[in-house]
């Protein structure tokens, strides 16, 4: 990656530290020693608990979350992992009653479900699947249950140099550079980058502060959770907001695939 200057992302223990303590920090962290499951056990019902649970499925362009300004993000059929009818791409569901999900485990990290806007998701994701660089308006904790993940992040200043769509597009939040695989010639404000990665294995935490690009690659099959949230204040009426009209899009773009099916 001539021309970009890659550098390690910071690791953190998550012995004694706080809400506060993540909060004050500003950049992405490694958090080592958060403890989701007891045992094996404990880690496999969780995984069974997973696959029990309905499942949406992404359509993918290549390895690629289909994402663009004109169509937004498509979706297709839903179903449970495992089903032989459906191919093996990126799925996801919100967890919607956290208490009782979490009722049989170490709990979520941080306790930042007591924050003012709080969104949790499960993922499932096949062998080189990627989400396309993106930004969030929230706090975000990306827990690993299981597989590996190679993220690159750039920070809230490099949003010229990573080519976002614009802000009246569907997609606001993507941008159209890919960090594991930057195209210098259509992109070469990219070469003035100066980014972080790391690699995720099951049982690994990372912290991304609100608004930093991030680009995810699957280089296993994986099972992740996010963890969103924002104590109140900007951030969290934002977030709000943002759901709101990602929930909103979401069912306009399954009822309009719908009409042309």
């Amino acid at each position: 990656m001539r021309g970009m200057e890659i550098h390690p992302i910071r690791r953190i223990a998550y012995t004694n530290r706080t809400l506060d303590d993540l909060l004050r920090l500003k950049y992405p962290v490694k958090i080592q020693g958060f403890k989701a499951w007891k045992n094996l056990r404990e880690k496999n019902r969780l995984i069974a608990k997973i696959r029990d649970m309905e499942l949406d499925v992404y359509q993918m362009a290549g390895n690629n979350l289909d994402v663009s300004e004109k169509d937004g993000i498509r979706y297709e059929s839903r179903g449970k992992p495992g089903n032989p009818s459906i191919q093996p791409t990126y799925m996801a569901r919100t967890i919607i009653d956290h208490e009782n999900f979490f009722s049989e485990f170490s709990g979520i990290p941080f306790r930042c479900n007591v924050s003012s806007y709080f969104k949790a998701r499960v993922w499932v994701a096949a062998k080189g699947t990627r989400t396309p660089l993106h930004r969030d308006l929230a706090h975000n904790l990306l827990f690993l249950v299981t597989g590996d993940k190679h993220i690159r992040l750039a920070a809230p200043s490099a949003k010229r140099h990573v080519y976002p769509h614009s802000l009246f597009s569907r997609t606001p939040n993507f941008a159209d550079l890919n960090l594991h695989r930057p195209d210098f010639r259509s992109h070469p404000r990219a070469k003035d980058l100066s980014i972080y990665e790391t690699r995720l294995a099951s049982g690994e935490l990372l912290y991304i502060p609100p608004l930093w690009w991030h680009d995810v690659s699957n280089t296993g099959r994986s099972t992740s959770m996010n963890f969103w949230f924002a104590p109140f204040g900007v951030y969290s009426l934002a977030a709000g907001l943002a759901n709101f009209l990602n929930s909103t899009m979401q069912i306009w773009t399954r009822r309009s695939n719908a009409d042309k099916k």
